[in-house]
């Protein structure tokens, strides 16, 4: 777990605020056979795989971090632009550019700065620009139909094609979501690991959104979790009631 989840850093370089979810659920899984082993083994293949990183931001920039990315303090600033609503807007594109830095990674790092002293000028705004993003990013999943029927389309969709892909698309992203929160609900506090790890993953994520840019596809990656949260659930509730006694006889 702790390789793949390296290696991952070098595709999304935000996959490292997983590493806490993933060694909880370590030591869940590991209760009875050293789980103190378990995640620090897991610590450790993590760091071993992002060696080259690390090294890397010591000697370029004298930082201790397994960042993968020039753009993550741009990401802070458009996270916290509440005009935007979060999301990635021009008027903060313009505004990087003009930065100082003469590299990518310095005006970033300096946009990044800004982004800190707009949830250190108005917490309870930035409080507020957080909830409307965790809408934002959980709310609907629409944008598959919108890249494959609407973005840049000549010529345009048929209306009533595109209204039944969205159509499509939020009654079976709401089925996913209501079953999998039956899942959770109906673990109680002796949620299987598999559901621990998803529930984590969900909120380490979130959490991460809070702050930085949010798009609804940024959930699309963790869709599987849910699917199969719902999946295990619904089988297992008419598992029960297939297996249920016959009444008795009167």
């Amino acid at each position: 777990a702790g390789l793949v989840l390296g290696l991952s850093q070098y595709v999304r370089p935000s996959s490292f605020v997983l590493l806490p979810a993933f060694v909880v659920v370590a030591l869940v899984a590991a209760r009875d056979s050293g789980p103190r082993r378990a995640a620090a083994a897991l610590v450790l293949a993590f760091g071993l795989v992002l060696a080259p990183v690390i090294a890397d931001n010591w000697v370029r920039y004298g930082e201790f971090s397994v960042e993968t990315s020039s753009y993550a303090g741009f990401g802070l600033l458009v996270g916290t632009n509440r005009e935007a609503g979060g999301r990635f807007n021009e008027a903060d594109a313009d505004l990087l550019r003009t930065l100082p830095g003469d590299t990518l990674r310095e005006r970033s790092d300096a946009a990044g700065r800004i982004g800190a002293e707009r949830i250190v000028d108005d917490p309870d705004g930035f409080a507020g620009l957080a909830v409307r993003k965790l809408v934002g990013m959980w709310g609907e999943d629409g944008y598959a139909v919108f890249f494959a029927l609407e973005w840049e389309r000549d010529p345009p969709t048929a209306p009533g094609l595109l209204l039944a892909g969205y159509l499509m698309s939020a009654l079976s992203w709401g089925f996913v979501t209501v079953a999998a929160a039956y899942a959770v609900v109906r673990g109680g506090p002796a949620m299987p690991t598999w559901l621990v790890a998803a529930v984590l993953i969900a909120g380490s994520v979130t959490l991460l959104h809070a702050f930085v840019e949010v798009q609804p596809r940024y959930h699309a990656y963790l869709t599987p979790l849910w699917i199969a949260a719902a999946g295990v659930a619904l089988a297992r509730r008419g598992a029960r009631g297939a297996a249920a006694p016959p009444p008795a006889p009167r």
